[in-house]
C-alpha cells in the first residue's frame, strides 16, 4: 500500500518536531548539569565549580587530579565534598575542601600569594605617622625636618609605573611657627580633609587642612570648632554604619555590638583628639556585605565574620588576641598583623598565608584599594638615626 504525499509530509513534520524537542530537552538538561550514568542507567543531577585565581594561570587539581588551569569551569560533578588545589610556580599553594550540591555552581576566587614578593620604595625622605584615608585611596604622612620637604604629604595609592615620590604631594609645609614633626593626623570621613593636632607641652594647636590644595598659610582652629568638627565627623560615621547594621539580623547585631557603647560623647579638648572609626565595635568590609567583630570565649577572643549575602557566620581560627585584624580591599580576605608577620586569610578562616615577615613599624600596614600591594612603614634595620619610609609589597 502506497503512502500518500500528505501522510509523508505529516510524518516528516512530526519526526522533525520530535527531534527538535528531544534535542532542546537534551540541551536544557545538559545546561542544568544533568548527566547519564551508564552503570546505573539513570540521569543524575550534578553541580559545578567555577574557579578563578589572581593572578591567572594556576593549575587546578580536583581530588589530586589535574583538571585544567584557571580560569576554568568544572562541570558534571557528583554532589559530594571535593579537595580543590591550585598551584603556580613562585606562589604558595592554595587548597580548600568544597561542598558541591546538585544544580548549584560554587564560585571560587583564589588569591595566590607570591613566595618572594617584590619590595618597592614609595618614599625616600622619611614617613612619620602614616594614616590611611577612610576611602582607602590615600595615605597621609609627615616628613620631619626643615624646608622644603618637611611637612604633611599625601600619597595616592595607584599602580602607575612612576618612580619614588611621583604620586606624593605636599599639602602643608613645616615652618618655625607650625612644626608638624610630632603632629597627629585624623582624616575626615569623606577623605577630603585632615585634622593635624600639634602638642607642645600642655598646649595643643589644631589645623583643618583640605587635601586637594597646598595650604600655604594654615590658620589654627579654636577648641570649640575642633570639638564640633570631630562630633560632626563621628556622627557621619555612626549614621553610615547604622544603615549597614540595619541589614544585619537582630541576633548577630546584638552579639557584635554588645560590648560597644551606643552613647554619643562630645569629643574632649585633648591634646591629640581623634575619631572612632568603628563606634559599634565592628569593622565593615569595603563592599559593605560583611562585618568583622570579636566575641569573648573564656580567656580567649574569637574573631567572627558575618556574611550578609550568604546569611552565614564564620569563626576564624589561629588569630591571637594581640593581633591587628582588618579587611583586605577585595572584601574576601582579612589582613592579620601579629608577631612581626603580615598574613592574609580568607573570610571563612581558610588559607592563612604569610605575606611578609620582618621589620616594620607596628600599626602602619595598609593595602592598595585594588588589592595589588601592601604598604609597610620600615627602616629595614638601618641605623637608629634613619627615618622609616613607606614600601610596597607587590602581590600581583
Amino acid at each position: 500500500m502506497s503512502i500518500s504525499p500528505f501522510a509523508k509530509r505529516v510524518f516528516i513534520t512530526t519526526l522533525s518536531f520530535v527531534i527538535v524537542i528531544s534535542a532542546s530537552a537534551a540541551v536544557i538538561f545538559w545546561a542544568r548539569g544533568f548527566k547519564f550514568d551508564r552503570n546505573q542507567g539513570l540521569i543524575k543531577r550534578t553541580g559545578i565549580i567555577v574557579v578563578t585565581s589572581n593572578p591567572q594561570g594556576g593549575k587546578v587539581y580536583l581530588d589530586d587530579k589535574l583538571t585544567g588551569a584557571t580560569n576554568t569551569t568544572i562541570t558534571f560533578l557528583d554532589p559530594k565534598t571535593y579537595t580543590l588545589k591550585i598551584t603556580k610556580d613562585g606562589f604558595w599553594d592554595w587548597q580548600k575542601t568544597i561542598d558541591v550540591q546538585a544544580d548549584l555552581a560554587v564560585e571560587i576566587e583564589a588569591l595566590l600569594i607570591p613566595q618572594a614578593p617584590e619590595l618597592k620604595p614609595l618614599t625616600s625622605t622619611g614617613a612619620i605617622n602614616p594614616t590611611l584615608s577612610p576611602d582607602g585611596a590615600k595615605i597621609a604622612y609627615i616628613v620631619p625636618g626643615v624646608a622644603p620637604t618637611s611637612g604633611i604629604w599625601i600619597l595616592t595609592l595607584n599602580d602607575r609605573p612612576f618612580g619614588i615620590g611621583r604620586d606624593s604631594r605636599q599639602i602643608s609645609l613645616s615652618t618655625k611657627s607650625v612644626q608638624y614633626d610630632n603632629a597627629r593626623l585624623t582624616w575626615a570621613p569623606d577623605s577630603n580633609s585632615i585634622l593635624a593636632s600639634i602638642a607642645t607641652g600642655t598646649q595643643a594647636t589644631h589645623f583643618i587642612l583640605p587635601t586637594n590644595v597646598f595650604n600655604n598659610n594654615p590658620q589654627p582652629q579654636t577648641t570649640i570648632t575642633v570639638n564640633q568638627t570631630l562630633q560632626d565627623w563621628q556622627e557621619t560615621i555612626r549614621t553610615n554604619q547604622s544603615t549597614i547594621l540595619g541589614k544585619v539580623p537582630d541576633n548577630v547585631r546584638l552579639e557584635a555590638t554588645q560590648a560597644a557603647s551606643y552613647a554619643t560623647k562630645t569629643p574632649e579638648a585633648t591634646l591629640t583628639p581623634t575619631v572612632n572609626q568603628s563606634p559599634f565595635g565592628v569593622r565593615f568590609s569595603p563592599d559593605e556585605e560583611k562585618i568583622l567583630y570579636q566575641v569573648p570565649s573564656g580567656n580567649k577572643i574569637i574573631y567572627r565574620v558575618f556574611d550578609l549575602k550568604k546569611d552565614k557566620v564564620y569563626d576564624l581560627p589561629d588569630i591571637s588576641k594581640d593581633a591587628t585584624t582588618s579587611w583586605f580591599p577585595d572584601s574576601s580576605h582579612l589582613m592579620i598583623i601579629e608577631k612581626g608577620q603580615i598574613s592574609l586569610m580568607e573570610k571563612d578562616g581558610f588559607n592563612k598565608t604569610t605575606v611578609f615577615g620582618g621589620s616594620f613599624e607596628n600599626g602602619f600596614v595598609f593595602a592598595y584599594p585594588n588589592a595589588s600591594r601592601i604598604v609597610i612603614n620600615t627602616t629595614f634595620n638601618q641605623t637608629n638615626s634613619s627615618l622609616p619610609n613607606l614600601y610596597s609589597i607587590v602581590l600581583h
